[in-house]
């Protein structure tokens, strides 16, 4: 039912019970307090590691709020993939913490080309240029991201210069 009660809409649907349950309920009013709660404090907990980042250097603080709210966190272990060289890309990423060593295969032969560590950031080049990834990234170690999706990376960052290079 959250929708009807972000939009004042109403129900999209039926739910009925199998089995007897325990509901809780909220008014309108305060499911949007709490989402608002929500959003402002992932504003306070990202605001300023995104304005330390020269990525976003010429956003302005309404931009870098609403940058803020569509960062999703997400988490890896060592040695798990994050992005794969050749396949098409969806989301931009951010390190939080730990490091994630990225790799070229030229002439079949997979070679580093980069570590990156908290505060850099990787997969921008297959949404700017609208191109397959140009590196594999894996986790060196325990990695904490934070990524943005194709459509609020284009929205917000737009068609910016990069000069980044994977050699």
């Amino acid at each position: 039912g959250e929708l009807a009660l972000l939009y004042d809409a109403p129900r999209a649907a039926t739910v009925a019970a199998r089995d007897a349950v325990a509901t809780w309920a909220l008014d309108r009013t305060t499911f949007k307090s709490i989402l608002q709660e929500t959003e402002d404090k992932k504003i306070m907990l990202y605001s300023k590691f995104i304005q330390s980042i020269s990525l976003f250097k010429d956003l302005t603080m309404t931009q870098i709020n609403t940058l803020c709210n569509s960062l999703t966190g997400v988490d890896f272990s060592s040695g798990d993939v994050i992005i794969r060289q050749g396949e098409p890309g969806h989301d931009f990423y951010i390190v939080e913490t730990g490091e994630a060593e990225c790799f070229k295969t030229i002439d079949g032969e997979e070679k580093h080309v980069l570590t990156v560590k908290a505060g850099d950031y990787f997969g921008e080049l297959a949404l700017v240029n609208d191109s397959p990834r140009q590196a594999t990234v894996k986790a060196a170690t325990p990695l904490s991201l934070v990524k943005i999706d194709r459509p609020t990376f284009k929205r917000m960052i737009g068609q910016i210069q990069l000069n980044k290079v994977y050699t």
